[in-house]
């Protein structure tokens, strides 16, 4: 087992849900490599300091929206809908923190801060509408949903190149440029690719199909290393968009 097949597999894993032969595979994984036991780690410390949260109330009808985004996202007949398998606890869980952090620091808070807008990564395109956000569509989002989002989006639109985790990645999705495509039929918002984007070099491949990248999991690795490093890092995959950029004229 390689790290992109920990990464698909371990959503199963952590839910228990994974054959045997499969599971130890995963287990041999994580024995093997120290990035992946980190990945590991972080999930069972989130996990804890989830589970201890006190309790939130979300908007009034959330709870209605968070069943019906189930719905139509995995069947009506999903054991995703049956009462708290693991899949549905933990939408619903990010999305009531997601709602409790809007409650603690409100986004006039942030703005005033210095702050452009936010990401909140699980909060549905059709939750909250009178949060001005950044939103967020995947190869797997419909084109109405796509088309939602690209109209309450805020600034610029976040596609998410790959079906599953993010972390870094050896090379660019091939379900972006797919994406970028879908995306560019419904709106003219600057698209930003992100997850699984993390050298120059796939900066490079997003920019030629895309006007902008996110990266995330790599920056938090380079940032361990010190300030210095995080802006050689960040310096780098500038360059590369603006030499893609330059090309394109």
């Amino acid at each position: 087992m390689n790290c992109r097949r920990f990464h698909e597999s371990f959503s199963d894993f952590a839910d228990g849900l994974l054959d045997e032969v499969v599971e130890i595979e995963v287990r041999r994984h994580l024995a093997e490599c120290a990035c992946c036991r980190r990945f590991d780690a972080a999930f069972l410390a989130g996990r804890g300091a989830l589970q201890a949260l006190p309790p939130v109330s979300p908007s009034r009808g959330f709870g209605r929206r968070l069943r019906e985004r189930l719905r139509h996202e995995c069947g009506e007949g999903s054991p995703a809908l049956g009462p708290w398998s693991g899949a549905a606890a933990a939408l619903l869980v990010l999305a009531l923190v997601s709602l409790a952090a809007l409650e603690v620091r409100s986004h006039e808070e942030d703005l005033a801060a210095g702050a452009d807008s936010l990401i909140v990564a699980d909060l549905p395109v059709d939750a909250c509408p009178e949060l001005r956000r950044i939103q967020l569509v995947a190869p797997t989002s419909t084109d109405e949903r796509l088309r939602l989002a690209a109209d309450r989006t805020d600034g610029w639109l976040y596609l998410v190149s790959v079906t599953g985790t993010t972390g870094a990645r050896d090379s660019l999705s091939a379900e972006a440029e797919s994406l970028v495509r879908r995306a560019r039929r419904v709106t003219r918002a600057p698209l930003y690719l992100g997850f699984g984007i993390s050298t120059p070099a796939q900066a490079t491949a997003a920019g030629r199909i895309a006007d902008g990248v996110v990266v995330g999991s790599r920056a938090v690795e380079v940032a361990e290393e010190g300030p210095e490093a995080l802006l050689e890092y960040v310096s780098s995959l500038r360059e590369a968009l603006d030499a893609t950029a330059a090309a394109r004229l």
